[in-house]
């Protein structure tokens, strides 16, 4: 699970001080895509998942791109997610612009908790 320091930056060390659930993450990378929430504030919780009932375009949709490569992907693609190199130790990191900087084994992980950590900042 990553957490959030007091600048707004959510990573996987010791540095961060406040913890930060996936549903949190999942949730700010909701609003980021523009999606609203369906029914309002309603969340389910699944063999320890986490993920939004959210409104596309008027229609349910199961949102929960920690475990979902496509939604995931969206994210890469909405906001040109740059993707780093996989380290010696299996972390991948993901940036916006530079900014942003996550890291962790798991890419979905990597690509949310930057977008979370980039709506967090609005």
């Amino acid at each position: 699970m990553g957490s959030v320091n007091a600048a707004g930056e959510i990573g996987h060390s010791g540095y961060c001080e406040v913890a930060v659930t996936d549903l949190e993450i999942t949730r700010l990378c909701a609003e980021a895509m523009g999606f609203n929430e369906f029914p309002p504030k309603q969340f389910w919780t699944d063999d320890d998942r986490s993920y939004f009932h959210v409104s596309d375009r008027g229609l349910p949709v199961v949102y929960d791109p920690l475990h979902d490569d496509a939604q995931a992907m969206a994210l890469v693609k909405r906001f040109q997610l740059y993707i780093g190199g996989w380290t010696g130790n299996g972390t991948v990191t993901v940036s916006i612009e530079g900014r942003m900087l996550t890291s962790s084994t798991d890419l979905n992980r990597a690509i949310c908790e930057c977008v979370a950590k980039m709506q967090a900042a609005k």
